[in-house]
């Protein structure tokens, strides 16, 4: 495993990070192969990271500096962009 830091201020990130350091640290890591991240239904790939929060840190802005670490992969089993 490896430690990888991230700088966070997109809003969609920001409520991500408000949810996982108040309850469960784990959130899922996908790779975009194809299309856009926002306002597009991009092509990802079928497996991801799940990364476990080590450190958050909210600055001054509202955004998050925060490191995460690898923990083990998923398979995607379902597409679901509707919301």
């Amino acid at each position: 495993t490896m430690a990888m830091k991230l700088n966070l201020f997109e809003p969609r990130y920001l409520k991500l990070m408000t949810e996982r350091v108040e309850h469960d640290p784990i959130f899922g890591v996908v790779l975009t192969k194809d299309g856009f991240e926002v306002g597009d239904r991009p092509e990802i790939y079928d497996v991801g990271t799940a990364a476990s929060l080590n450190a958050a840190v909210r600055r001054p802005d509202g955004g998050y500096a925060i490191s995460v670490v690898g923990t083990r992969r998923f398979r995607i089993l379902d597409r679901d962009w509707s919301s």
